[in-house]
């Protein structure tokens, strides 16, 4: 059975490889994924709690609509509008809980948190 093309690597964009990344990218993307996706344990374990999954349900079914100034989408997320980080009692106050449509979420993340090209607040 012959291989499947090589593509361009995912982070240099210049390398052919049969991989997502080239030889030379792949150490850095493994730390840089790694970054990306670790969570405090304690915080993976209060979102994967089933007290949250039915809070979060509940508050989405009350609060149906993005929070966000004109936008008329569906909430999809639950967002803290002061990052809890770690906090326990920051991370289970619902007054600190917003709903918000993923663009919108995406976006005030990113301003807040250093993405796309924004510095960090």
């Amino acid at each position: 059975m012959p291989k499947a093309p090589k593509k361009p690597c995912y982070r240099c964009k210049r390398s052919l490889t049969q991989e997502k990344y080239c030889e030379k990218c792949k150490p850095k993307a493994k730390v840089q994924e790694k970054k990306r996706y670790s969570k405090d344990p304690k915080v993976k374990k209060w979102l994967n709690s089933a007290r949250y999954k039915n809070e979060r349900k509940q508050f989405l079914i009350e609060n149906p609509y993005c929070c966000s100034e004109g936008c008329t989408k569906l909430s999809n997320i639950l967002d803290h509008r002061i990052p809890h980080k770690g906090d326990y009692d920051l991370f289970w106050d619902k007054s600190n809980w917003d709903p918000k449509c993923k663009s919108c979420h995406d976006r005030k993340t990113a301003s807040k948190d250093g993405g796309f090209g924004n510095p960090r607040r």
